[in-house]
């Protein structure tokens, strides 16, 4: 095991030094913020995002409803019931979307045979990267997350621009972007260099792409009966045991209606809605869960990777939804053989949830 540990310093020193300076900043931002109060340089107090928490929250919990909210809670109820119609069919047909068993559209056995779906198969299996290479792509992001953050503040600095004038949180977000696209291209290249895996046999491929789009559409309505009921019974939870529940912190971004302009809120939905879906499926369905299955088997990787999931968004609230959608985003990943309809889910849940905020707090 020592020798183990000394051959990976050896071989991988660069990552063993971005970690360590990783772990400081991270260290020492988070106790920069535990003892410093936000400044008013473009960012709101925090006795004024507390009281926005809390109307928010209230909002939610209340239900304040406008036209807009009454419009789009009718299409979810009517979704709801179109999925608990679809779940009972499935639960009689079979959730198979793979080989011959597929329940949306007929797959004749040598579109299965087909070379770029069989490499996807047994790459599914037979995995050949560890944990130590997820830990990899975890220290590529942070490490390119505090390298263009550094270089935004000098770049602010060096224009001489105002920080008034500046919105950090974008900024924040835009950060978070750019490191999801260094560290993905990272995660595809390795995988594809050190193990000869394609994109196409990763699960990105657009081969029999509309039948995935209607099978990740399907899976989302037949989502939302379970998914409004794990949120009633956080609530619940919540308040059995004095739990202050919040909703995430990006949603509270929304509700600043002169924080954000047009542009900026347009590259925030995009964000959101489609780019933080698609990079987080690459991640976590087909790069964690498939190393988990590798060493723990089916089950197993379900629920870890799912917990994985949940946590990385640190809040409780939205941590069973979060939790459960992960099992679901798991088992697509084994019935279809593609990320595509893992990512159309996904995608689909988080419009919605924007979609509800926007109508909720905007008359």
């Amino acid at each position: 095991m020592y020798q183990s540990i000394v051959r990976t310093v050896k071989k991988d020193w660069i990552y063993v030094i971005l970690l360590c300076v990783n772990v400081t900043l991270l260290f020492g931002v988070q106790s920069h913020k535990e003892s410093n109060e936000l400044d008013s340089s473009g960012i709101i107090e925090n006795s004024v995002q507390d009281v926005r928490r809390g109307q928010l929250f209230d909002m939610l919990q209340e239900g304040e409803t406008n036209q807009g909210f009454v419009v789009l809670a009718g299409v979810l109820l009517a979704a709801v019931i179109a999925g608990i119609v679809l779940l009972i069919v499935f639960l009689m047909r079979g959730f198979s979307c793979r080989k011959k068993q597929c329940s949306i559209a007929s797959i004749t056995h040598e579109e299965v045979q087909a070379e770029e779906d069989v490499a996807y198969s047994t790459n599914l299996d037979t995995v050949q990267w560890t944990f130590w290479d997820v830990c990899k792509v975890l220290i590529v992001f942070f490490s390119a997350y505090f390298s263009f953050s550094v270089l935004q503040e000098l770049a602010l600095s060096l224009l001489g621009v105002s920080g008034e004038t500046i919105n950090y949180d974008f900024l924040m977000i835009m950060d978070m972007f750019f490191s999801e696209i260094v560290a993905i291209f990272f995660l595809l290249r390795f995988v594809r260099v050190h193990h000869g895996v394609s994109l196409r046999s990763f699960g990105l491929h657009v081969r029999r792409f509309g039948m995935f789009f209607l099978f990740g559409l399907a899976s989302y309505l037949m989502f939302l009966p379970a998914f409004f009921l794990i949120n009633i019974v956080t609530i619940l939870v919540g308040k059995m045991f004095s739990i202050e529940l919040q909703p995430q912190e990006i949603f509270y971004m929304f509700t600043q209606e002169s924080h954000f302009s047009a542009y900026q809120m347009g590259v925030v939905v995009l964000f959101v809605s489609v780019i933080g879906p698609l990079f987080e499926e690459i991640f976590f369905r087909g790069f964690v869960y498939r190393i988990v299955k590798k060493y723990c088997g089916y089950i197993p990787a379900l629920l870890i990777s799912a917990l994985f999931f949940a946590y990385v968004h640190h809040n409780f609230m939205a941590f069973l939804p979060i939790f459960a959608l992960g099992i679901i985003l798991g088992v697509h990943l084994e019935r279809t053989g593609s990320l595509v309809s893992s990512v159309v889910m996904h995608a689909l849940v988080n419009s919605v949830s924007l979609a509800l905020l926007f109508t909720l707090i905007h008359s």
